[in-house]
């Protein structure tokens, strides 16, 4: 081996760790292969649980839920940054997923060693610039919005690199030393007395560059941030919404966040929250509304009109000769959310009914009623022997009653349980007219 290294590393001007590389080629060779095997570029993705094609959208959604999980156990804090750090940077992505998935067995020694010097070389080449972590924010959108996809506007406050002196400190033209005591780091170790006879390290801004990381003159310090390299920025940011964009949906704005000296900007994520409607509610990509209707149109048929989310009125068409029951549901197809990502095709509408009855009624009518009721039930007959007559009386929650002993509910709750038994009924279907 040293004939041959000798030879070939004189040509390249190079001696530097022969023996180093001759010991590691050895090590290499005793364990009975040339190379190292299968190189495993699935790790970080197992760890944020998501495939290899997953979009960056989808990282930064497993990362902020899994951060949630993981909160408080180090081991896996590391890891989760670690993973998240890689997989977040186009370029460390790529060079990750593209690295070599096994190495040549055996071969020629020579291109073993050539293989360890480059490793070598790696080590020593400049590390990456480190990036801020994310900052994540809530987007409350109305169902409105979402539905027809507006466009909101966001306000961030951030920290970002000085306008003035560029995160250099000071003047332009002026120089600065990286201040010697804490290094550059602004903060030192220094000993607090917690009580006589003991004491404790902390960690405190330095007094020499009195917390900057830089020695000046203090008639070089920048006039804008006094020296801080950054200062706070507030941002406005327009979040356009896609039509019928479901609730955590993360939306990311690369470079948007925090920026410090000597590293990358980090992204801003907004995660969509939808707003209660007073009106609507929504069950993935359909919609639920509660209707009211009179007791006429419910027996006799009719036309109902709704407004509808995006401003249009809807006419829905009520059969004759199809009583509608309190809590019937009516289906209407393609009257729901928008499908996302396609806004193409649209969900359901579900119209819960209500039948609002009359409080009172005209003689007139409420015989021709009992006319046509008695025709459509002929066995209906009213008993003629009744021994004792009671007057009825109007119910209200608040009077002092048998309720105040728990033995009768609240209107409320009697409404309640009368809906949940005919949740249970079948739907009808109906017509819509836009």
């Amino acid at each position: 081996y040293q004939r041959r290294v000798h030879g070939d590393y004189l040509y390249q001007g190079k001696m530097d760790n022969i023996e180093e590389i001759l010991r590691a080629l050895g090590e290499q060779r005793s364990r009975g292969s040339g190379g190292r095997g299968p190189r495993d570029n699935t790790k970080y993705y197992k760890i944020l649980g998501i495939e290899k094609n997953a979009t960056q959208e989808e990282i930064n959604k497993a990362y902020i839920e899994l951060s949630k999980k993981v909160k408080g156990n180090k081991d896996k804090v590391r890891e989760l940054e670690e993973a998240f750090d890689v997989l977040s940077d186009p370029d460390k992505r790529k060079e990750y997923d593209n690295g070599p998935e096994e190495e040549k067995d055996g071969g020629d020694d020579m291109q073993n060693i050539f293989d360890l010097l480059q490793k070598q070389n790696r080590k020593k080449e400049k590390p990456r610039r480190p990036k801020m972590k994310p900052m994540q924010f809530a987007l409350e959108a109305s169902l409105d919005d979402i539905y027809k996809g507006e466009v909101v506007k966001m306000r961030v406050t951030r920290m970002r690199l000085c306008s003035g002196c560029k995160g250099k400190g000071c003047k332009p033209g002026a120089k600065a030393s990286v201040c010697e005591t804490c290094d550059g780091h602004k903060v030192v170790m220094k000993a607090v007395q917690i009580r006589p006879g003991m004491y404790a390290q902390t960690r405190a801004p330095c007094d020499d560059c009195k917390g900057t990381g830089m020695n000046m003159d203090e008639g070089d310090r920048c006039t804008v941030c006094k020296g801080e390299k950054i200062m706070e920025d507030k941002k406005e940011i327009d979040v356009k919404l896609n039509p019928g964009v479901p609730e955590n949906h993360v939306y990311t704005f690369p470079g948007e966040g925090h920026e410090v000296p000597d590293a990358d900007a980090g992204d801003v994520m907004f995660v969509v929250r939808q707003k209660p409607h007073p009106r609507f509610k929504r069950r993935k990509q359909d919609l639920i509304l509660e209707q009211e209707i009179s007791l006429e149109d419910a027996l006799c048929g009719g036309k109902i009109s709704i407004e509808h989310l995006c401003g249009k009125k809807t006419t829905i068409i009520l059969e004759k000769g199809k009583i509608v029951k309190p809590n019937d549901i009516l289906l209407i197809e393609n009257l729901g959310m928008p499908e996302f990502p396609s806004t193409t095709a649209h969900g359901k509408l579900y119209l819960i009914m209500s039948v609002k009855s009359p409080s009172t009624m005209e003689e007139d009518k409420r015989t021709a009623m009992l006319k046509a009721i008695e025709a459509m039930n002929p066995k209906r007959t009213i008993p003629e022997d009744i021994k004792e007559k009671v007057v009825m009386k109007d119910f209200h929650p608040n009077q002092k009653n048998a309720r105040e002993d728990g033995d009768i509910g609240s209107a409320e709750e009697h409404h309640e349980e009368h809906e949940h038994e005919h949740h249970q009924g079948g739907g009808i279907p109906c017509q819509a007219q836009q």
